[in-house]
């Protein structure tokens, strides 16, 4: 019962003083995420990693795990979308999973 009067007097304590901008403003903003890897990925342009990415896929794709070959594939677009060569075997692995639409399967 002491600790609910408690937490009452600090809620109450909160309202009293609105222009403390301490209060206000971690109620509004978000902690940062503390496991990086929850984090979503970012893609910046980066041929290289296309590179490495479109290298990848082909070893799937000549081993026939044209899924994994696709998800490498649609990767190397992502870090650099103008890279013809990755949206051809992107194209290409689809086909051998005879699939109409290879951007849903991601």
């Amino acid at each position: 019962m002491l600790a609910g009067i408690l937490f009452a007097q600090d809620d109450h304590s909160s309202r009293r003083d609105p222009t403390n901008p301490n209060l206000s403003s971690s109620r509004k903003q978000e902690p940062p995420e503390e496991d990086e890897s929850l984090a979503p990925k970012t893609y910046s342009f980066n041929p290289l990693e296309a590179d490495k990415d479109v290298k990848v896929g082909l070893y799937y794709y000549k081993k026939g795990n044209y899924k994994a070959a696709m998800s490498r594939f649609h990767e190397a677009t992502l870090w650099n979308p103008t890279y013809a060569e990755a949206f051809l075997r992107l194209g290409e692995s689809a086909e051998k999973l005879k699939d109409k639409k290879p951007s849903t399967r991601l």
